[in-house]
């Protein structure tokens, strides 16, 4: 099952505003405010969907001048993914359809690599997490997540949407930062499993650690991709 927030249904209906040439890179878009009555919701989702926008590479913003279209975006290109944006597949992939099948929900005391990375002590258990995301009923990724059991009540319906999302909405946890390390890797019998590739084969590998907004890290996760179906890109902005 897909869960659908307010914001994302925004964030579709800008795009297809843009795409379809109602906004262009002439002038600013609309304010928040303006944008927050027409769609009869508030700043915080309007800012919410926005970033999904600059996330997609469509949009940057400029300090006192508002926020613009980017001239070079190319709106046929759907393959690239961004890079410094570590939202999820729910909020990268906005305007499709996501679904995640639970393949291992469990809690259990940390490892000595997991104590480091998310700064608790061997006596804080964790949840543990493995997912297989689905764009458009096609296999995007396999994650592997720990998180301190600490943060939130997580159950199963949780797993079956935006994790982010239900921290924000339930425990105040906003993810507002990641170190991300990207490498490759050969699959091994549990990532092969789930991606439905053979032992061995090559795969690209999102290694995080994701903060939030007090600074705390409150997850450490390794996301699989196939190399032939994932593309990312990273904007760099020089002020």
């Amino acid at each position: 099952m897909s869960i659908i927030y307010k914001y994302q249904n925004i964030y579709k209906q800008l795009k297809q505003d843009i795409d379809q040439g109602r906004y262009t890179a002439d002038f600013p878009l609309p304010p928040q405010e303006q944008l927050a009555d027409k769609y009869d919701t508030s700043r915080m989702t309007i800012k919410k969907a926005l970033a999904l926008l600059s996330n997609d590479g469509l949009i940057y913003s400029n300090q006192g001048s508002g926020t613009f279209i980017r001239k070079s975006f190319d709106a046929s290109n759907k393959e690239l993914l961004p890079l410094a944006a570590p939202k999820g597949a729910t909020n990268s992939h906005a305007g499709n359809q996501i679904k995640s099948k639970t393949l291992q929900f469990s809690a259990r005391l940390p490892y000595e690599n997991e104590q480091e990375s998310l700064g608790i002590t061997a006596n804080e258990p964790v949840y543990e997490i493995q997912r297989v995301r689905y764009v458009d009923n096609r296999v995007y990724s396999f994650e592997q997540t720990v998180m301190p059991t600490s943060i939130a009540v997580i159950d199963q319906k949780v797993l079956e949407g935006s994790i982010y999302d239900y921290l924000q909405d339930n425990a105040g946890i906003t993810l507002k930062g990641a170190r991300r390390t990207v490498y490759a890797s050969h699959a091994d019998k549990t990532v092969a499993a789930a991606l439905k590739i053979q032992t061995g084969d090559a795969t690209l590998v999102i290694e995080q650690t994701a903060f939030s907004q007090t600074g705390q890290p409150f997850e450490h996760s390794l996301s699989y991709f196939l190399p032939d179906s994932s593309k990312f890109y990273i904007d760099i902005n020089i002020n």
